[in-house]
């Protein structure tokens, strides 16, 4: 059962945020920052924050981790955005250079499942911190502060793209 916690009580101190992104050798990335991360590798269209994470994420020299079920919505986001065909495979195509470069994680349904968040989160949200647990000195990246906040309450390193940007020294 999840703990009743106010959000700004799961909200780490800024330097907590800047240990967790300096000394992770990893990104467990969620599908709200990954495709847009990947229409700007691909297109140089940029959303907010975007082209500084693709910098912080270089200069660091982090790894990406992807789940089967990221990859998935990705595709679905991409179908969803791009109506021709023509612009569907050159994006797939383009997205293709750049996810072959990540690690991608299995979890396990019944891990999936079992979780009590779940019909809250989802399957790719409950995926990431599955992927997380396997993937010694990651972080959950995500846009999602009501899932960053799950984690936190589950101590499970999760910052959002907002923290990541605004941490000084990066």
């Amino acid at each position: 059962m999840l703990k009743d916690t106010r959000e700004s009580d799961l909200m780490p101190k800024a330097q907590n945020i800047s240990l967790i992104v300096l000394q992770s050798k990893s990104i467990v990335f969620d599908t709200t920052l990954l495709f847009p991360f990947l229409v700007f590798l691909s297109y140089r269209k940029t959303a907010k924050n975007i082209e500084i994470l693709e910098r912080l994420i270089r200069r660091l020299e982090k790894r990406i981790i992807i789940t089967p079920h990221i990859l998935a919505e990705v595709g679905n986001l991409a179908r969803r955005d791009f109506k021709n065909d023509a612009d569907y495979a050159d994006f797939i195509r383009k997205a293709n250079e750049t996810i072959a470069r990540t690690d991608e994680l299995f979890v396990k349904k019944e891990d999936i499942i079992k979780e009590s968040a779940v019909a809250k989160f989802g399957y790719t949200d409950i995926s990431l911190i599955g992927a997380q647990r396997q993937c010694e000195s990651s972080f959950i990246l995500s846009d999602d502060s009501t899932f960053v906040s799950l984690c936190r309450s589950r101590d499970i390193p999760a910052v959002t793209l907002e923290e990541l940007v605004c941490i000084k020294g990066v």
